[in-house]
């Protein structure tokens, strides 16, 4: 709540950032009343890090965001080995928000192996 006693909203760009972590963060099948939501990202947790498996991943995504984040248009995205962390790539998107024609960007890490306890 704010100042006023109102209720404080997220602004656009925080609520489409949020919303993209929960897209690529659920796999799919994994909500059962929404089947098909979510991003095949986990299917590629263990495999080695190549020009291939880039490609997949930006495809897993493009198609995740083309069904279910309808707000934005992605402008890129870009994949890159965390050089500290060889178990976790950087995976960052370029988007503009539809309504207002905002360019912003996202940064979302992904790990290759599971973490561990």
């Amino acid at each position: 709540m704010h100042k006023g006693g109102g209720v404080l909203m997220s602004s656009d760009k925080d609520n489409i950032d949020h919303s993209l972590d929960i897209l690529l963060s659920t796999e799919v099948s994994e909500r059962l009343l929404q089947y098909n939501f979510g991003c095949r990202l986990q299917q590629f947790v263990y495999e080695e890090f190549n020009a291939s498996l880039v490609s997949r991943i930006k495809d897993a995504i493009s198609t995740a965001i083309l069904m279910y984040e309808s707000r934005i248009n992605l402008l890129s995205i870009a994949i890159n080995r965390d050089l500290t962390n060889f178990s976790k790539i950087i995976i960052n998107m370029e988007y503009s928000i539809r309504t207002t024609n905002t360019r912003s960007n996202k940064v979302y890490p992904f790990y290759l192996t599971e973490a561990n306890n």
